[in-house]
Formats: C-alpha cells, structure tokens, sequence
C-alpha cells in the first residue's frame, strides 16, 4: 500500500508525455519572444487515475491534487534557448482508496522533464527536450492554453506505464491525468533586449498611477563568524489599494494608500511565509524624479538624509500601462555579522 500511495504521489507532479521525434518542427517566433524570461508558478493542479495490475487482478484510485506554498520558478532563456527549474512548492494530493479519502502532502523541488534542456514553441505547444537521471532524452510538450497580460496557462496530459516487480510480485501501474499550470512572468528577456532608445517623455509620467501588480525574486546572505546562510525568497502582491502620482514645478513623486506584501523564503529547503503591509516604493518622506532616458532616477530630498538615488527602469510606458522593474542591492554589516540582499522588483500600475 505504501509503495502504491508513493507511486502515485510521485507521478501526479510529472509532467511527462510522449511525442513523434519525426513530427514536422513549426515554431512559433511570436510566442517564442513572449516566453522569454523568468516565470513564477501560481497555481498547480491535476486529477486522473492510476490503475495497478498484479496477479491477474486491477485496481483503479482516482487521486486529484493541487499546489500550497508556491515558491517555484522557470527561466526560460534564449539564444541558445534553455530552461532551467528552482524552488520549491507543495503538492496536496487526494486518493481514494477502498472507499476512504486519504491525502498526503509532498514537498516538491523539481518537476521532471522541465529542470533543464532545450525548450521551443511546436504547433501552439511548449516543448522541452532534457535528458532523465538515465541519461535517456524526455520531451515534455505543454498545450498553451493562453498567453497575455504576463499570465501563461498550460496543460500537460501524463499517460505514463511503470512495470515494477515487489517481493517478487509483478506488477504494471497504468497513470492518466490532466495536469494544468499557471505562471506568472516576472522578467520578460524580449523587454531586456529591446531597444533602450525609446523616446519617453516627462509628459508620459505625469499623473496618478494605481499599482495593480507586484512580484520580486531575491537572496539575503548572513555571514557571521562561523557560518554563511542564504535565504531565497519571491514575493507576490494582493490588496491592492496603493497608487504613485508624478508631479510636475517642482518634480515630486508622492505615494499613497497601501498593499500586501506576501513573501515566501526557503531556508535549507524549509518554506516560510510572512505578509506585511507596504506603503511606499521608497523609504523617503520628500521625493524627486528626473526622466533619463528609460530610467527614472528617484532621489530622497528629506533634510538630513544622504541616500543613494534609485533607479526605476521602465520595461513599458504606454497610456494606461506602466511596467517598472527596481533592482535593490543593500549591504549591512554590525562588525558581527554582514547581510548583504539582493532583490529584483516588478511593478505594473495603470493610469487613474
């Protein structure tokens, strides 16, 4: 029974499938340029059944399962086009068996077939060709289901056949399900490449913007005498009720209202979660923008203070859409320990 219940626990987070080797390869350049970049997953889920055959007998379970603690990424980079996995997340996974409900739940760290490899757009699928811990080469192929506004949908269809002998017992596991992932971008490579020549102007910014996004990715590093940690942690927003206004004679950013910061963190793969609420996008009472070509430049005007400008780079300016991305760089250090973090923001707004 155990070796049943880890069966299935381990292939409801697999997203394997077979395909054609000779299939015609079709790539889609468009959708190509829209993946490129870093992917936070928000939602996992899947459900189907997994019938065991020994001794001339069958057994099918139905199980389901879905995703909790969400810390997991993908990178999907190009030229060359590579994919690479990292996180972590829970899967929470309901069998039925001889009429009970059982769940488990099962830390999850790596998604086989999607940890590292080639990846390509083929006939409105997101394909990924790595090789197993074999060495043998897996193609994993995605339906996209849909692709705007930073969010992907994907689906995988798992019909996978394990043979497995157990004290001295054959056996033949058959597993079909449908599994279904949601991602959310968080750095876009085509945004990245992308001509920095544009031609924004002062006018373009001036006004009230309401936040309506936010995510973040980035690492603490404490370095005391007798040890070094590290802690990943990515961040998500909600509640949003927080807005910026750019002024103009004289060029004052203001901020005002509120949101929710939810950051989960991985130390020595243990998850933990923190929510906190955020009221401003800078530490500083009295603000000043200037507009240097795709930067805005942010500088702490409050007497007495003597802060480092920052740098908000504008990934897309358009008439209702402002998409800032904010990279933090801060060191501290006591004479006993130092903290050094390094963090990536995303920020979108609209224009009120």
């Amino acid at each position: 029974m155990k070796k049943l219940l880890f069966t299935i626990a381990t292939i409801s987070v697999l997203f394997i499938s077979c395909t054609n080797n000779d299939e015609e390869n079709i790539t889609n350049t468009a959708e190509e340029n829209s993946i490129a970049g870093k992917w936070s997953l928000i939602d996992f889920k899947s459900e189907g059944t997994t019938t065991n055959t020994a001794n001339g007998f069958s057994a099918s379970t139905n199980f389901s399962a879905i995703g909790k603690d969400y810390n997991f990424t993908f990178d999907f980079q190009n030229n060359p086009n590579e994919v690479e996995a990292s996180g972590s997340y829970t899967s929470v996974i309901t069998q039925d068996l001889a009429g009970q409900s059982i769940t488990q739940e099962i830390p999850t760290n790596s998604v086989e077939g999607l940890n590292s490899g080639t990846w390509s757009v083929v006939n409105g699928k997101l394909r990924i060709v790595s090789e197993n811990t074999n060495q043998e080469t897996v193609v994993t192929e995605g339906e996209i289901i849909s692709l705007e506004d930073q969010i992907m949908k994907l689906k995988f269809v798992v019909d996978e056949r394990i043979e497995q002998t157990i004290q001295g017992i054959q056996s033949v596991i058959e597993v079909k399900t449908d599994v279904y992932l949601t991602l959310e971008q968080t750095e876009s490579y085509s945004d990245n490449d992308s001509d920095n020549s544009q031609n924004y102007t002062e006018e373009d910014l001036i006004g009230k913007w309401e936040l309506i996004s936010f995510a973040s990715t980035g690492k603490t590093t404490t370095v005391t005498q007798n040890q070094t940690t590290e802690v990943e942690y990515t961040s998500s927003g909600r509640d949003y009720n927080f807005e910026i206004e750019f002024k103009t004679n004289p060029q004052e950013l203001d901020s005002s209202g509120e949101y929710t910061e939810v950051k989960v963190s991985t130390t020595v793969g243990v998850n933990n979660s923190e929510e906190t609420d955020t009221y401003t996008i800078h530490g500083g009472d009295t603000l000043s923008w200037s507009l240097q070509g795709n930067t805005i430049v942010v500088n702490d005007t409050t007497p007495n203070q003597n802060t480092e400008s920052d740098i908000l780079k504008i990934l897309n300016l358009s008439d209702d859409e402002l998409k800032l991305e904010v990279n933090i760089d801060f060191s501290y250090d006591d004479g006993i320990s130092s903290d050094t973090t390094k963090e990536k923001r995303i920020l979108t707004f609209r224009k009120k």
